[in-house]
């Protein structure tokens, strides 16, 4: 596989993969998860679809900040990659912008302050290949030693890379010092998915294991930086 392939590869909900459900993804009338085996399913951002987008590398490059490069018949365009991707509110049939003959053509990551850290922490049902149950990406850039470009995603919960903008720009312009004694910082990180919807008992479990491995996550970058 390439790596555009990773970005734009289709959910593996089974309903939609199957074909004896003619799920809403297809044309049909409703997402047969709502009420159905919702176990690996999204807790946020599902609108009346509740796929997952399945790419590890999305979430990381979301924390990143990378740009994608997007070749097809009426030239080339360049997009950042939270604009990359297309969620079930905006449209249900698609994952991503990609039209007809469009391709990606590379991936751009630009890094000029002078101290970065990043990390990808994924959780999976089996050691080997597997896809995210939940995963946390944080990227953290210095300039000055306060905090100039930073990037918090979850993976594994959502139809696209679920970027936590509201920590972001809470921890923006502070120095790493300052984060390692804030109270704040620990109350949002554990409040970021109060707006998850989980639709059964059966993926609740996603909201307390993303938020752990986003603590996790955010340790080894401050750990890294400090």
């Amino acid at each position: 596989g390439t790596l555009g392939g990773n970005l734009c590869q289709r959910p593996r909900c089974w309903y939609y993969r199957s074909p004896l459900f003619d799920c809403l993804k297809k044309g049909g009338e409703k997402c047969f998860a709502v009420g159905g085996l919702d176990k690996y399913h999204a807790i946020i951002g599902g609108d009346k679809c509740w796929i997952v987008h399945p790419s590890d590398i999305a979430v990381a490059l979301t924390a990143l900040d990378a740009k994608v490069k997007i070749f097809g018949p009426a030239g080339c365009a360049t997009m950042k990659m939270d604009d990359f991707f297309v969620g079930p509110g905006t449209d249900i049939q698609r994952e991503n912008v990609l039209g007809e003959g469009e391709f990606v053509s590379s991936i751009e990551i630009t890094c000029e302050e002078e101290l970065s850290s990043s990390t990808f922490l994924k959780f999976k049902e089996r050691q080997s290949m597997d896809f995210a149950l939940a995963s946390a990406a944080v990227s953290i850039s210095l300039s000055g030693g306060k905090i100039s470009r930073v990037g918090v995603v979850l993976g594994g919960i959502a139809p696209i890379p679920w970027r936590l903008t509201e920590i972001e720009e809470y921890m923006l312009g502070m120095t790493m010092e300052d984060l390692k004694r804030s109270d704040e910082l620990i109350s949002k990180v554990d409040i970021s998915l109060r707006d998850a919807r989980p639709m059964s008992e059966n993926n609740t479990y996603k909201i307390d294991l993303a938020i752990s491995y986003l603590k996790r996550a955010l340790d080894q970058v401050f750990r890294d930086l400090c």
